[in-house]
């Protein structure tokens, strides 16, 4: 039976929470690792009615991007999202900035949603490290241990998986006589046929890919080397950069961004140019305008675009889409749950009818 902890070992291996923002608080944040999950809720925000929607479709754990415990707190009291939460006793696990910088993440899934190609990071916060794992085996067992090794991460690197190299050649053991060994015998040096398997492995899966290499192999104690590859780094950032697969005007623009977000409206600045090279973040990416404009970007669409920004944008020349912090962040939340439904057949992932934009439009 699925639990709390695997999901969230799972969202960790999406999303590393180690990639989070030194102020944010994401992770398991309320309630119980070991409980079993039968029913599980994804939403951008817990609320007072999403935890309502939980109780009464009985979901035991609630999943959102942004974090029900976000401020320090004192005290927990009647009435508070937490005590709610330990009184139903609904577990949470919130994915933020984590989510944000992460590949098929909040920002990819904005680009995706609005149609853009040929993406980049557009502001790069870190590299993920990549190490060689090395292990022996005899020919036998070489496809049992590499196979597993692969399912649990090893070996991929882009649009390419099962990566390996084999190579032959001869070990050599002396089984103590308190030894159970595989091949020999106790107190005989043995020499023995092996192939080496080689692969990557990113550092959030190596610790995974350790423990299945362990399981599959046959020898009582397996030897295995580990060694981080200065050759492979892959970048993880905030925001994306792409572009469109036709250009369009700056009004054009402005209502594909409406429709494709599927947002009562937008706002934008009076930049009237031609739209190819687009920039987004998810939230509140204001802070990456000026990045965006290094990058070459004709458009930054975010949200929660204050004041200084709209003439900051005038000056710069770009167009500045705010299509509100709901629309920008929400795309990611039926990407997660298709993720989570197809890793965890056992548990049913809903999406509650209450996860809504809480601003309402007047026109």
């Amino acid at each position: 039976m699925t639990k709390v902890m695997d999901i969230y070992r799972y969202i960790d291996g999406l999303a590393p929470f180690s990639r989070q923002e030194s102020w944010d608080n994401s992770g398991l944040l309320v309630g119980d690792q070991d409980k079993p999950v039968t029913v599980a809720m994804v939403a951008l925000d817990i609320t007072d009615a999403v935890i309502s929607e939980a109780v009464e479709k009985r979901a035991d754990l609630l999943i959102s991007h942004h974090p029900v415990i976000f401020h320090p707190q004192k005290r927990v009291m009647a009435g508070d999202l937490v005590y709610r939460l330990i009184q139903e006793g609904v577990t949470a696990i919130c994915a933020h900035t984590n989510l944000d910088v992460a590949q098929l993440g909040v920002n990819d899934c904005l680009a995706k949603a609005l149609g853009l190609q040929q993406m980049e990071i557009l502001e790069t916060s870190g590299r993920e490290k990549f190490y060689k794992i090395c292990t022996f085996v005899p020919a036998q067992q070489v496809e049992q241990v590499r196979s597993a090794m692969a399912r649990a991460g090893a070996g991929s690197l882009g649009e390419y998986t099962d990566c390996a190299f084999i190579s032959d050649g001869e070990g050599s053991f002396k089984p103590s006589v308190k030894a159970s060994p595989f091949i020999g015998e106790p107190g005989e040096l043995a020499r023995v046929e092996e192939f080496k398997i080689e692969m990557i492995v990113s550092e959030k899966d190596k610790d995974n890919v350790i423990k299945a290499l362990l399981v599959a192999h046959p020898y009582e104690t397996p030897a295995y080397d580990l060694f981080e590859n200065a050759g492979i780094e892959v970048p993880y950032g905030l925001g994306r950069i792409g572009v469109l697969e036709e250009n369009m005007g700056a009004e054009e623009f402005s209502l594909h961004v409406k429709d494709a977000l599927d947002t009562p409206m937008v706002r934008s600045n009076r930049i009237d140019k031609q739209i190819q090279r687009v920039a987004v973040c998810g939230g509140a990416g204001g802070s990456l305008l000026h990045s965006a404009v290094a990058a070459g970007a004709d458009a930054l669409v975010t949200g929660d675009v204050k004041h200084d920004l709209w003439l900051e944008a005038d000056r710069l020349g770009i167009l500045l889409i705010d299509a509100g912090h709901f629309a920008t962040e929400n795309v990611v939340i039926p990407r997660l749950r298709g993720l989570l439904q197809t890793r965890f057949s056992d548990v049913r992932f809903l999406l509650p009818q209450s996860n809504m934009d809480p601003v309402v439009y007047t026109f």
